[in-house]
C-alpha cells in the first residue's frame, strides 16, 4: 500500500527538523567544548590567583604555574581576562627578578602585550590600565605613555580604593609628564584617597615634592589640608 502524499510530507518535515536539531546541537557543543577545556586548564593557577587577591605570598614557581595554565587557557579561547592574569603574573614575576637582565626585559615586555590585548578586548577597565601605567614606566617608556596610561584607569574607575597606593605612587613619579587636563583627575584621586585612607597618602608622600603635590589637591578642602598637614608633623615627631 502507497504512503500517502501528504504523510510523506509530514515525514520530510520531520527529517528536516530533525537535522536541523542535530545541528544546532552540534554547533553549541563544539563553541561550548573549549570553554569547557580552557576552564579546566585555568584550575591549576587558580590557588595562585586567589593568594595574589588576597594579598598573600606567592612563590615564583607559583606565578610560573599561573603564568602556564593562563596561557593554555587562552590556546582555546580568546579572553582579556586571562591576558590580565598573564600581563599581573609576569609583572611580578619581573618584580622578583628586579636585578634585571634579558628575562627580566622579556618578562615585562610580554606583559605589556598581554596588557595591550586585554585592553583591546575590554578597555574599560581600570586595573589594566593601572598595570600597563606601571609596566611603561618600569620598561622605560616615556613618562607621557604611562602618563596616559594612569588617566585612562582614572576616568575608567575613578573610585577604585584598592588602586589607591598603586596609581598614587605613579601619580608622584609620573608628575612632571602629566598633563594639565589630566593632574586635574590625579588631584581628585588623591582628594578620594585621602577621604579613604588618610594615613597612607601622608606615608606615600614622603618627599617635599609628593607632599606639594598633595597640598594642591586638597587645597580647595580647607579642612582636609589642615588634617594633612597635621598628620605631617605628627609623622615628623
Amino acid at each position: 500500500m502507497e504512503v500517502p502524499k501528504i504523510l510523506r510530507r509530514g515525514s520530510g518535515a520531520s527529517i528536516v527538523s530533525a537535522l536541523g536539531a542535530c545541528f544546532v546541537a552540534v554547533l553549541l557543543l563544539s563553541l561550548s567544548i573549549p570553554r569547557f577545556i580552557a576552564a579546566l586548564t585555568e584550575v591549576p593557577g587558580n590557588a595562585t590567583l586567589r593568594a595574589i587577591g588576597d594579598r598573600n605570598p606567592v612563590t615564583r614557581k607559583d606565578l610560573e604555574r599561573l603564568v602556564k595554565s593562563r596561557e593554555a587557557a587562552a590556546a582555546w579561547i580568546g579572553s582579556s581576562r586571562l591576558r590580565g592574569d598573564l600581563a599581573l603574573a609576569r609583572l611580578m614575576l619581573w618584580e622578583g627578578r628586579a636585578s634585571g637582565g634579558p628575562r627580566a626585559a622579556a618578562q615585562l615586555e610580554i606583559a605589556i602585550s598581554d596588557l595591550r590585548d586585554s585592553l583591546a578586548h575590554a578597555p574599560a577597565n581600570p586595573y589594566a590600565w593601572a598595570r600597563l601605567a606601571l609596566a611603561r614606566k618600569l620598561f622605560g617608556h616615556s613618562g607621557v605613555d604611562a602618563s596616559r596610561a594612569l588617566a585612562m584607569s582614572f576616568l575608567t574607575g575613578p573610585r577604585e580604593p584598592e588602586l589607591i597606593e598603586i596609581r598614587t605612587r605613579l601619580t608622584f613619579d609620573l608628575w612632571p609628564a602629566i598633563s594639565a587636563e589630566d593632574r586635574r583627575l590625579a588631584q581628585s584621586h588623591i582628594r578620594f584617597g585621602f577621604l579613604v585612607n588618610p594615613r597612607l597618602i601622608v606615608s606615600l608622600a614622603g618627599e617635599t615634592v609628593a607632599r606639594g603635590i598633595v597640598k594642591d589637591a586638597l587645597a580647595a578642602s580647607p579642612g582636609q589640608l589642615r588634617k594633612f598637614e597635621n598628620l605631617i608633623r605628627r609623622k615628623r615627631t
